[in-house]
C-alpha cells in the first residue's frame, strides 16, 4: 500500500500548491521531501509523507484566509480548529480518510491515524543571533514540547501496564489543556519575529520535532522558492 499512500499524498500536495500559487504564498519542500526531490525526483522510495514549510506570514495567511479555497475533499486542521489536535503546526488532510496504526486501538486520545492522510505544514520563524537568547528560546520550546507530549499521552504497544496507567493519569491531572499548550508553543515560536535582520540572520522551523540547532539556517539559504521536479509534477523547494 506504500505507493497508494504516496499517490494520495500527491493529490493533497497538488491542492496545496494550487492554492499557494494562486495567492502568491511561499512554501518549500523540506526534510525527506526536499531530499527526495533532489535524489529521486520524487519520494524517497520508503517515505510515506510530504512535509512543507512556509514563512510565518504566509503560513498564517494560508491557515486563516486561503485554506477556505481548498477543494471540499480536503481540510486544513490546526489547534484552533480542533481543540484536541495533537500538533502545534497545521496539516492539510484528506477528508474521510483514516490510517490505522498498531497503537490506534490502545490509545485513549486521538492518534495520528484519526486525521487520515495528510501533509504537514510548518511555519518558519526568526531566531536571535544572541547566543544567550537563542539558548533560552531553544529550552523554552523544548520544555513546552515535553509538556505537550505528556498531555497528548501516546501509548505504544511496548509500554508496560504500569507506565500506561501513569501516563494516562499524568495527562488527566495536568491542569492545562492540549489547546492551551499548543497556543503557548506557537507564541514561544514567534517570540523573535520582530527582530531586525541585523539581529536575526537565521530562520528556523521552530515547531518541528527535530533538533532546534539542526533547523536554524541563514535566511539566504531559503531564498526565493524554486520549482523542482517531484513525481512528474513541479513543487517549490529551496534554491
Amino acid at each position: 500500500q506504500l505507493r497508494e499512500i504516496q499517490m494520495v499524498q500527491l493529490t493533497i500536495m497538488d491542492e496545496i500548491h494550487r492554492v499557494c500559487t494562486k495567492n502568491n504564498l511561499r512554501y518549500y519542500l523540506i526534510g525527506g521531501s526536499a531530499l527526495g526531490s533532489v535524489r529521486h525526483k520524487g519520494f524517497i522510495p520508503w517515505d510515506v509523507d510530504i512535509d512543507i514549510a512556509m514563512p510565518r506570514e504566509d503560513y498564517e495567511a494560508f491557515i486563516h484566509v486561503y485554506a477556505s479555497e481548498l477543494n471540499s475533499k480536503f481540510s486544513c486542521i490546526d489547534y484552533n480548529s480542533d481543540k484536541h489536535f495533537f500538533s502545534p503546526h497545521a496539516i492539510v488532510a484528506l477528508n474521510n480518510s483514516k490510517v490505522v496504526f498498531s497503537i490506534t486501538d490502545i490509545n485513549p486520545k486521538k492518534t495520528y491515524g484519526a486525521y487520515g492522510l495528510y501533509v504537514d505544514i510548518l511555519p518558519l520563524d526568526r531566531v536571535p543571533d544572541d547566543l544567550l537568547l537563542r539558548f533560552r528560546h531553544k529550552n523554552q520550546l523544548k520544555f513546552i514540547e515535553k509538556l505537550r507530549l505528556l498531555k497528548k499521552c501516546t501509548i505504544y504497544s511496548e509500554t508496560s501496564k504500569v507506565n500506561r496507567f501513569l501516563k494516562i493519569w499524568i495527562s488527566r491531572l495536568m491542569p492545562v489543556s492540549l489547546y492551551k499548550i499548543n497556543k503557548i508553543q506557537q507564541k514561544i515560536a514567534q517570540k523573535y519575529n520582530n527582530l531586525e535582520k541585523k539581529q536575526s540572520r537565521d530562520i528556523c522551523s521552530t515547531l518541528s520535532h527535530y533538533k532546534y540547532e539542526k533547523l536554524c539556517m541563514p535566511e539566504f539559504i531559503w531564498g526565493t522558492p524554486k520549482l523542482t521536479e517531484f513525481e512528474g509534477r513541479e513543487y517549490y523547494a529551496q534554491e
